[in-house]
């Protein structure tokens, strides 16, 4: 008889491990993340979500970086506002932050 075994793909695999379980694509599953990556594309939709909330303290800060990679330099003052915004949370709450020109985000992650 044969088994036919079918390749899982890298996230399929990270996720399996972190939830213990074996997981695919299309499933839910529930696990603890190393670290989540916040830019200057994402972050601020995030920090508007977490003072909606009500929120005043950022569990674990140490698993969560921010990055000013996607609009840098900053090509207007709304841009400079929402760097500054990020900076100021980041530092308010102990989150480390790559700076414009220190690299990609989604690479600096990995690295």
């Amino acid at each position: 008889m044969r088994i036919l075994m079918i390749a899982k793909t890298i996230s399929e695999k990270i996720l399996s491990a972190k939830a213990g379980r074996d997981a695919h694509a299309g499933d839910l599953v529930v696990c603890r993340v190393d670290y989540a990556l916040g830019t200057d594309g994402s972050a601020p939709m995030a920090l508007d979500y977490f003072e909606a909330m009500g929120g005043k303290q950022v569990i674990s800060p140490e698993r969560i970086v921010f990055c000013l990679d996607h609009y840098a330099p900053a090509p207007n003052r709304a841009i400079g506002l929402l760097h500054q915004r990020m900076r100021d949370f980041a530092a308010q709450h102990g989150i480390p932050l790559w700076e414009v020109g220190e690299g990609i985000g989604h690479q600096l992650i990995v690295e």
